[in-house]
């Protein structure tokens, strides 16, 4: 494979483990947000004993980054019997499909610069 060509697909896989981790953030802010909104979990409470770090802490950082995007997408989605809020799940569907789009321009870089190459 072309040297170019590697470097295309490794650009790629780069952004693309980034957005899978932006994908598991957002899950993992979905399940606290249950968790809290049942009491099974207390903002005050830390995560570890004795550590000063808190759920709370844990929760609001997840939230500098998702919420702007989930705020733009509850604008366009309205709650689903009043109560339920669909916009993670659309967010999630919207990173996957822009990973897998970033992936495959990736490789078609890389197969058009030289070569055969793999997306994965």
């Amino acid at each position: 494979m072309n040297p170019i060509g590697g470097f295309f697909l490794i650009i790629a896989n780069f952004i693309s483990s980034l957005l899978s981790l932006y994908n598991f953030c957002i899950f993992i802010y979905i399940v606290l947000s249950w968790l809290f909104a049942m009491d099974m979990l207390q903002r005050h409470k830390p995560i570890i004993n004795g550590k000063r770090f808190k759920w709370g802490d844990l929760s609001n950082f997840l939230a500098r980054f998702i919420e702007p995007l989930l705020r733009r997408i509850r604008k366009k989605v309205p709650l689903v019997g009043g109560q339920l809020d669909l916009s993670p799940i659309v967010l999630i569907i919207g990173v996957a499909i822009v990973d897998y789009t970033i992936v495959y321009i990736g490789w078609k870089l890389a197969t058009l610069v030289g070569g055969s190459a793999s997306p994965y």
